[in-house]
C-alpha cells in the first residue's frame, strides 16, 4: 500500500534577504521544523532566487551530494578543485563534496537567477570530491520524463538518486515505477496542477510517496512542469 504526504507551498520555510529569496521544503539554515527534516536521502530542496551580481562566497561543504538546476539566469560556479563554469537555463551541476570542498555560487547575469538546489545524504562518507555538469532543453522536450541525474550518466552523485524533469500537456498520464521497491518518489510542481496518489499539487506544492514497488500514476490536470526525484529510504 502506497504511503504518501503532501507539502503545500505555503508551509515551506523562507529566507528573505535583500539579495536573495529562498523557499525551503525541509529544515535549512534558520528554518527548523522537526517533522520536515528530509524525505529519504533527500535532505535539502531549496527554490532560490538571487539578485544580479550577488550570491554565496567560498563556502566549505563535506559529505553531502549536491545537485543544482538552473531555471533562469546565469550561474557562475567556482570550487577548490579548480572548476570555473558559467551555467545557464537548463544546466544541471552535480557536486560530490566528500572529504571536503569549497565552492561559490554567484549570479553572473543582469537578471534574477532562479535555482533549484538539492542535497542528498551520501552512500558513504569520505569520497573524493567530484564535479560534473550537463545542459538540457527543458522547454521543447514535451510529454516524456527527461532524465537529469541518474547513477549511470555524466551528471551523477555518490548516491542512487534519479532526478527527472517533466514538461507535459493537460490530460497526459504517465506511470512511474521506482528502480528499487524500497525507494520513494518526491514530486514538486513547478507550474500547473498534477495528481499523484490521492493528492493534487498546485504550483510549488510537493507530493511524496513510498509505493513499495507498485506503479504510480501521475496525471496532468493542466499543462504542467515538474521535478520528480527518486531517492533511497532514510535508513
Amino acid at each position: 500500500m502506497t504511503r504518501s504526504i503532501i507539502h503545500r507551498a505555503n508551509t515551506r520555510g523562507l529566507s528573505n534577504l535583500s539579495w536573495m529569496k529562498s523557499f525551503h521544503s525541509f529544515s535549512f539554515g534558520q528554518y527548523f521544523n522537526p517533522i520536515r527534516m528530509q524525505f529519504g536521502k533527500l535532505r535539502v530542496l531549496n527554490d532560490e532566487r538571487i539578485m544580479p551580481n550577488r550570491g554565496f562566497s567560498s563556502t566549505p561543504l563535506d559529505n553531502m551530494e549536491m545537485v543544482t538546476i538552473v531555471m533562469n539566469g546565469k550561474l557562475l560556479h567556482r570550487d577548490s578543485l579548480g572548476n570555473h563554469q558559467v551555467l545557464t537555463a537548463g544546466s544541471v551541476q552535480c557536486l560530490t563534496s566528500g572529504k571536503g570542498i569549497k565552492h561559490s555560487e554567484m549570479n553572473d547575469g543582469d537578471e534574477e537567477l532562479r535555482l533549484i538546489h538539492l542535497r542528498f545524504l551520501p552512500k558513504e562518507k569520505g569520497f573524493d570530491p567530484k564535479y560534473s555538469f550537463c545542459n538540457y532543453d527543458l522547454v521543447t522536450v514535451r510529454d516524456e520524463l527527461l532524465a537529469l541525474v541518474t547513477p549511470d550518466q555524466t551528471c551523477s552523485v555518490a548516491q542512487d538518486v534519479y532526478v527527472y524533469w517533466g514538461n507535459m500537456k493537460k490530460d497526459k498520464n504517465i506511470v512511474y515505477k521506482t528502480h528499487d521497491p524500497n525507494n520513494g518518489i518526491y514530486l514538486i510542481s513547478m507550474e500547473g496542477m498534477i495528481q499523484m496518489v490521492d493528492h493534487v499539487a498546485f504550483a510549488s506544492d510537493a507530493i511524496g510517496a513510498w509505493p513499495d514497488g507498485d506503479d504510480v500514476e501521475i496525471k496532468m490536470m493542466s499543462d504542467a512542469k515538474f521535478l520528480l526525484i527518486e531517492v533511497p529510504p532514510k535508513r
